[in-house]
């Protein structure tokens, strides 16, 4: 849980070594984007919850190695464009 710790930006390869993490909570952060790769390792992550931060714009690559995402909390950021086809592979 990396909850309530007023992050503001995360490195790429943040996440690159835990491989078998199944649960991330970022909420309740000052995050407002993420690099396009950040996830790219975490094929069997089941929950992200990046709620209440501050992200406005969700692009087309950042959820796109999440095969085993099965809950994404989006709320509470001030959400104005969401690229085409960004959670479109999100079949959970």
């Amino acid at each position: 849980y990396l909850s309530y710790n007023l992050i503001k930006t995360i490195n790429s390869n943040a996440f690159d070594s835990l491989i078998n993490l199944r649960k991330l909570y970022l909420d309740q952060n000052q995050i407002g984007f993420f690099k396009d790769n950040i996830f790219s390792k975490l094929e069997i992550l089941e929950i992200l919850n990046i709620s209440f931060n501050k992200y406005e714009y969700i692009k087309k690559f950042y959820f796109r190695n999440l095969k085993s995402l099965k809950e994404l909390d989006l709320s509470g950021n001030k959400i104005i464009h969401i690229d085409t086809d960004s959670l479109a592979h999100l079949f959970n």
